[in-house]
């Protein structure tokens, strides 16, 4: 523990799985947080209102991180104190049912990878056919916005739930609340829903770049 900073360890011989901070926001941090702010604002009002082809991509990136900075400080925070609440003293699946395969403490780098690999949406399906369309301005708001409000925070709290309940899926925590007939309707319809979802997205894509030169391609 270091300061208001403190490290939580399954092994002594592993790096920590969680980190919890309780430090206050100091003036360089403040400090720094309103840099990264203006420096978003400025990457937003570039896209905003240079027109053409000729915005570099970087921009594009500044814009996403600087907005991800500030939400993550403010607005993820917010979602923890208010809603997810954690307490050490709630210990995860892997530590309860630590079995070796399934269920392995594991440190918190590892995990972030896992969840990042395993985010998808219509952020990136159809974000770049509205930059495509409508400019870099739709597009931008489209992937960073939703996932700030929408996919981030869905992602988030949908495995904090099923670290509450034991590392349980949707369809088994459906079951175990509403009876087993409300548990197999999820388990078929969960997967169905998806497979539309995707089915749909797709023909979004397709349909809006039918008549666009932005979906044609020669072949040499």
């Amino acid at each position: 523990m270091a300061g208001d900073v403190s490290y939580i360890h399954t092994d002594a011989d592993l790096p920590p799985v969680a980190v919890v901070d309780r430090s206050p926001i100091t003036l360089k941090h403040k400090v720094f947080l309103a840099v990264v702010a203006v420096i978003g604002a400025v990457a937003w009002a570039i896209l905003a209102l240079v027109r053409g082809e000729t915005v570099n991509a970087v921009w594009l990136v500044v814009a996403a991180g600087c907005t991800y900075v500030i939400a993550f400080r403010f607005y993820a925070r917010l979602i923890e104190a208010r809603i997810v609440a954690p307490r050490d003293d709630h210990a995860t699946p892997a530590e309860l049912l630590h079995d070796g395969m399934d269920y392995v403490p594991t440190d918190r780098r590892v995990l972030f990878g896992h969840h990042f690999a395993a985010i998808a949406g219509a952020g990136p399906l159809v974000g770049p056919v509205l930059a495509a369309q409508m400019g870099y301005l739709p597009g931008t708001l489209w992937i960073v916005l939703g996932a700030v409000f929408g996919g981030c925070v869905h992602d988030y709290l949908v495995l904090w739930i099923s670290t509450r309940r034991r590392g349980r899926s949707l369809g088994q925590m459906v079951r175990d609340e509403l009876g087993p007939t409300a548990g197999a309707a999820a388990l078929i319809g969960v997967p169905a829903i998806i497979v539309m979802v995707i089915a749909v997205l797709a023909l979004v894509v397709v349909r809006a770049l039918a008549q666009s030169p932005w979906g044609c391609s020669r072949l040499p």
